[in-house]
């Protein structure tokens, strides 16, 4: 299977947009979400994303950014994304229309966010590079090459 067939051709648009940073931050945040719970309400992703990523949504400009027709009609413009609350929902918009996730609505007639496996696994790689630890088992790896070679 060749690589784009499984996954959307659009998905890393994001993170070759201006807001590369803040698109992988958000990354970071939905991959902390999908860690606590597979089935994310789309209600808790915003709150997530608004309370870690405040700062950047105040200072981000989302000039140059691809804003998709549907978001015109809904009235969606440069304007629009001028709060912190707007922008948060930008997102959320956004990474779901290019493929990051899925939402599907619950019994409880509430929005919920799955994550398909091919985004899965790239959001756990994404999260491994950022990580500044040391990975797991190298130091016993490295004790042990280090204890053979003196013995």
């Amino acid at each position: 299977m060749k690589f784009f067939e499984a996954v959307p051709g659009e998905l890393f648009s994001p993170l070759a947009s201006p807001n590369r940073a803040l698109y992988a931050d958000a990354l970071d945040v939905l991959y902390t979400a999908y860690r606590e719970n597979l089935k994310i309400r789309e209600d808790t992703l915003y709150s997530m994303l608004r309370s870690r990523l405040e700062q950047q949504l105040a200072d981000a400009t989302f000039e140059g950014e691809d804003i998709d027709e549907e978001e015109s009609h809904e009235g969606i413009d440069e304007d629009g994304l001028r709060d912190i609350s707007g922008r948060a929902r930008f997102l959320i918009r956004k990474l779901c229309g290019k493929g990051w996730f899925e939402k599907e609505r619950g019994d409880d007639f509430e929005e919920y966010i799955t994550v398909p496996s091919y985004s899965s696994q790239l959001l756990a790689l994404f999260h491994q590079l950022r990580d500044d630890r040391p990975a797991r088992g190298f130091s016993y790896v490295f004790g042990t090459y280090s204890a053979l070679k003196v013995a």
